[in-house]
């Protein structure tokens, strides 16, 4: 059984992040890489999950921040 959106394999994932504080404020800035090994999938029980998956995950984040 095939679901493209639940894992199925070990994954890793890569990210960085850095932030800067000044006064009362603060920016943070973060970016995750997840690759994906390709997949063929043929006789799911879903016909409409069969196909190849070719696929990454890309995040970006940044968070501002005001202290009172």
């Amino acid at each position: 059984t095939y679901i493209p959106s639940v894992p199925a394999n070990d994954r890793h994932i890569l990210s960085v992040g850095a932030g800067y504080a000044w006064a009362n404020h603060s920016v943070d800035f973060a970016y995750c890489f997840m690759p994906m090994e390709s997949q063929t999938v043929s006789g799911a029980l879903q016909p409409a999950f069969n196909g190849d998956y070719e696929y990454q995950w890309n995040v970006l984040a940044i968070s501002w921040t005001t202290r009172y």
